[in-house]
Order: structure tokens, then C-alpha cells, then sequence
């Protein structure tokens, strides 16, 4: 199924690709810098001068309160005058975001901005603010310490011998805070924020590496869903598993239109393909190995499948092999075998059935490259009427021509060739065409004068290849089957839905059981694996050249 739907899954990873990478092209670079603060416990400093006041903080929550408080509007106005920068307040505190650093419990604070010398400035200034503000906080708090310890001296009695240590204890306690006072630094300034060289968003390459990703996702999934809901059958192993028939051989694309070797102002037949009708040919022998094949009715479930390729290659192949072969069009709704092989349009099967022309009128020979002729087909007024000239003659009377409703007047049995004037065996097919356009065409299939000339010619000829007409468009082949040995349906690949060749096969299961098989056509090299048999045939193509 991946292989199968390839296309759409790389058109939606670079749709996606192409789009990520666009809108990274689009946007502004925006720049980031970081600088860091490391803060300590102020009372420890207090502590070794031998004044504790409160507990000692623990640094993980002195550094997150700290983090909090970088981030505020208050901090922010104080880097406004900082930098006596015309930005406001709140776009400043929008570009600057702090974290703790849990190894180090240092506080980082990062601003992002388009402008790069701004980001660098305007990171410095936060962290010189924060670190500003928390040394005047500690030295407000000294200077109230050393406020309380003098209101405290100055209520001691310096006559009362016991309270005359305790204020030389206070007094030397105030001298070490103010000497504290003017050192006293609870934070440090460990990281300065440079300038940035490269931006740190948009990047290209990783929202690009990203879109792919998302769009190979997403295209996988799409894929999934257009194969859920595409009805249409594609591999042949898909086909065979559909319909439950054997699977005689496939028709590549190229074939598709041609009519085997015959080239008729086109390009002949490439050998790969000619070798895949010798395929079908052998497989069609085993169709049935209790009763020989016949005749052969080629159908398929609508119009445009490769039907009527079938049937003429198919025929070819036999006629080629030294096989007595009849090419009956039966389509009488859509004739096609005339113009792709080059014979008369008229008269043909129609002629005949409705009495308006006798075999010898209706046979044309046509001529296989290599076996002696150009690959035309012989003219209505060669060996086809001298043929049945002849046969005239030696029967000393013509063919009656029997009524238009399929009743026979009494006349001689008409001939279809058994002579070798009018039929030679090697390289030779002999054709009927549809003939001139009927009113009904299926009520002339399902008459008993056809049914007598299939009778007639299955026993002239070794194989009579019927290529009648599409088995859910009209009820013309329906009409066939009960009277022929085999059926040949064809199914083209990745167009036949499986409701379509359902029906076909359906509507073939309800006529008297006939040996059956199936034939994918339209089939593209290296589309499936079920067809790499074709690389050994160009192989063998190719190397035959030389």
C-alpha cells in the first residue's frame, strides 16, 4: 500500500517540508541572551559576626523566590531607567523569562529579541537590577540591625557593672555590622550576557527537518485513509484474492490498444509483451485439461479494460503458432478490430446473421508479420471470395439467405474455410468484424442462426476467439457463454473498482458453469511486485538485439 500510494505520501512530506521552511523564511530572527546571578544567605554573613537573626534560608527556594521576583513589573521599570529605553514596561518584562539552574541553583536570566546588541543590553541591565535590589534590600536590613543594637545600648545603665559588658558586647556587634555594611554583597554577578551571533528562532533547517517529519506522518496516515476508501483494485494478487480465479496472465500498458504483431501504422509490439500473450495462450490450455479450449469468449466488467487487446493479441498468438484460428467480433455495440487491424469494416457477423452476406463475403485473412506477407489483411476480393467460389461451384448452388428473425430457409451448409485456399494454418488469422450497426444486437447473439455458426466454425477452426462486449454495460455476452468452452475476463488494474468486478464475476456464476480465468491488463512495470516476471523478459529482449 506505501509503494502504491508513494506519490501522495511525498507530495504531503514536502508540501509540509516546503511550508515549514517558507514560514521560518518569513519570520523575524529573533536573538537570545542569558546572564546568571548566584545568591547566598545573607545570615551567614551575620551569623560570623556573631549576630543570628532569623534561620538560615535554603538556597534552592532563596534562588526560586529570587527567579520570581526578576520577572515582576517592578524589576522591569527599574531596567526602563536603566537603559532609558523607549520601550514600555510591559514589552520589556514580555522579552525576559528567569530559571534556577537546579545544579548550580544559579539564576538564569534569558531575553529574546529581534534585535540582537538590545538582547545582550537589555539581559545585563535585568541582572545588574536584580542584583542591585537585593543589595540595597540586605543593607536596609543591616542598617536596621545596627538601628535596633544602638537603641538597645543606649538603654543600658554604663554605672551598673552587669550591664556594663553587655553593652561592650553591643557596641562591638555594631561595629562589625556597619563594617558588614559595606561589604556586604548577597549576590554575585557569575554570568554577563554577550552578544548574540545567531538567531535562535526561526531555524530553517530544524523546522524543515520537522516539517518532513510531520508531513511523512500525516501523508502515511492519508494514505491509509485513501486506501481504506479507494474501491479500486490495483495488484494483481489483489485481483485474484477479489474474484477467486485463476490468474492466466497479465497485459502491461503499453500493450494496451495494439493488436499483438499487427503493427497498422503503429509501433509493433515490443517482445515482453509479445511474450506475455504466448503466456496467456499456454495458460489458457490448462484452463480446462479435461476438455480442450475451443472457444473463447474475451469480456470484461465495463468499457476500456483491454478487452478487445486481449482478444486480438490472444488470437494472434494462436494463428502464430501453426493454430487454426477464427477472430469473431462480437461487440456489435462498440466495434474496435477493424480499424486496429487494418480489414474491412463491413460485411461481418451482423451481415451474416441477418442473411445479407455469406462466409466467403464476411472472412478476412490477415496476414502475420513474418510469415511471408507485410501484415496487412487480404482484400475482400482475394483469397476470401475465390474461396468461396469455389466452394459454389463444387456444391452447384449459393447460399440462401435465411429470414431477419433467425429462421433458415433450406439451402446447403455453408463452409468457413476448411479449404487451404481460403485458410492457411502458419502465420495466418482469419477474422470476422462486427459488421454493419444492428437494432438489437443481443437478441441476433441469442439466436439459434449464431448459435449454428458457432457450432459451424468450432468445428472448422482449432480456436474461435469471441470479443464480445462488457458484461454489466449490456446483456450481449450473457447470451454467449452458455455456448462457448471457456471465459476470459478481463480486469484493468487500478481503474476496476471491487464492487465492479464483483458483479462481472456474479453475473458469470449465474450462466451454466464455464472454465474461467482472469486476465489484469494496463499493468505499469514496476508498479506491483507480483510483476517482476517483465524483468527477465526485457532482459532477454534486449540481450536478443545484439
Amino acid at each position: 500500500m506505501l509503494r502504491q500510494q508513494r506519490l501522495l505520501i511525498l507530495l504531503v512530506t514536502m508540501a509540509f517540508g516546503a511550508a515549514a521552511y517558507g514560514i521560518s523564511a518569513r519570520q523575524t530572527p529573533v536573538y537570545q541572551a542569558e546572564a546568571a546571578l548566584s545568591f547566598s544567605d545573607p545570615n551567614q554573613d551575620l551569623d560570623l559576626f556573631g549576630t543570628p537573626v532569623v534561620p538560615r534560608q535554603a538556597a534552592p527556594d532563596r534562588a526560586t523566590r529570587e527567579a520570581e521576583r526578576a520577572t515582576t513589573l517592578d524589576t522591569a521599570r527599574g531596567v526602563k531607567r536603566r537603559l532609558s529605553t523607549p520601550r514600555s514596561v510591559q514589552d520589556l518584562a514580555s522579552r525576559v523569562s528567569a530559571r534556577v539552574e537546579v545544579r548550580t541553583n544559579f539564576v538564569v536570566v534569558s531575553v529574546e529579541d529581534s534585535d540582537a546588541d538590545f538582547t545582550a543590553q537589555l539581559a545585563n541591565a535585568y541582572v545588574r537590577e536584580v542584583a542591585g535590589r537585593s543589595i540595597r534590600t540586605e543593607r536596609l536590613r543591616l542598617r536596621r540591625l545596627i538601628s535596633d543594637l544602638r537603641r538597645r545600648l543606649k538603654g543600658l545603665d554604663a554605672e551598673d557593672p552587669g550591664e556594663l559588658l553587655s553593652a561592650a558586647n553591643t557596641q562591638e556587634r555594631i561595629s562589625r555590622l556597619q563594617g558588614l555594611l559595606s561589604v556586604a554583597r548577597p549576590v554575585e554577578i557569575t554570568r554577563v550576557a554577550s552578544v548574540p551571533i545567531d538567531p535562535v528562532s526561526p531555524r530553517p533547517v530544524r523546522n524543515t527537518i520537522f516539517g518532513l517529519l510531520l508531513g511523512l506522518t500525516l501523508g502515511i496516515l492519508a494514505a491509509f485513509a485513501r486506501d481504506s476508501l479507494d474501491r479500486r483494485l490495483r495488484g494483481a494478487r489483489q485481483i485474484q484474492e477479489q474474484l477467486g480465479l485463476p490468474l492466466l496472465g497479465h497485459v502491461s500498458h503499453d500493450a494496451m490498444g495494439r493488436a499483438g504483431m499487427i503493427p497498422n501504422g503503429r509501433s509493433v509490439m515490443s517482445a515482453p509483451d509479445l511474450e506475455a500473450f504466448r503466456i496467456l495462450r499456454t495458460n489458457l490450455e490448462f484452463l480446462d485439461v479435461d476438455t480442450p479450449t475451443k472457444s473463447i469468449v474475451i469480456t470484461s466488467a465495463l468499457p476500456e479494460e483491454g478487452k478487445s487487446t486481449v482478444a486480438a493479441s490472444l488470437a494472434c498468438a494462436h494463428a502464430a503458432a501453426g493454430v487454426r484460428t477464427l477472430l469473431v467480433e462480437c461487440d456489435l455495440r462498440r466495434p474496435a478490430l477493424a480499424e486496429r487491424l487494418g480489414i474491412e469494416r463491413a460485411p461481418g457477423l451482423t451481415d451474416y446473421l441477418i442473411g445479407r452476406a455469406s462466409p466467403q463475403d464476411v472472412l478476412q485473412v490477415v496476414t502475420l508479420p513474418g510469415a511471408g506477407g507485410n501484415g496487412t489483411a487480404a482484400s475482400n476480393g482475394g483469397a476470401k471470395k475465390g474461396a468461396g467460389k469455389k466452394q459454389q461451384d463444387e456444391e452447384g448452388t449459393e447460399d440462401e439467405a435465411p429470414t431477419a428473425d433467425g429462421a433458415e430457409d433450406e439451402a446447403p451448409t455453408p463452409t468457413w474455410g476448411q479449404t487451404e485456399d481460403a485458410f492457411s494454418a502458419s502465420g495466418q488469422l482469419v477474422c470476422i468484424t462486427a459488421g454493419a450497426p444492428a437494432p438489437r444486437p443481443a437478441e441476433m447473439l441469442g439466436s439459434e442462426r449464431f448459435r449454428t455458426f458457432l457450432e459451424q466454425v468450432s468445428l472448422a477452426y482449432d480456436m474461435v476467439v469471441l470479443d464480445s462486449s462488457p458484461l454489466l454495460s449490456v446483456v450481449d455476452t450473457l447470451e454467449l457463454i452458455p455456448h462457448v468452452d471457456g471465459v476470459v475476463i478481463c480486469v484493468r488494474a487500478a481503474r476496476t473498482t471491487r464492487d465492479q468486478a464483483r458483479a462481472a464475476k456474479s453475473a458469470v456464476d449465474h450462466l451454466p458453469s464455464r472454465p474461467t480465468g482472469l486476465v489484469v491488463t494496463d499493468v505499469r512495470h514496476g508498479s506491483d511486485e507480483d510483476y517482476g516476471f517483465y524483468s527477465y523478459a526485457y532482459a532477454y529482449g534486449v540481450g536478443s538485439k545484439g
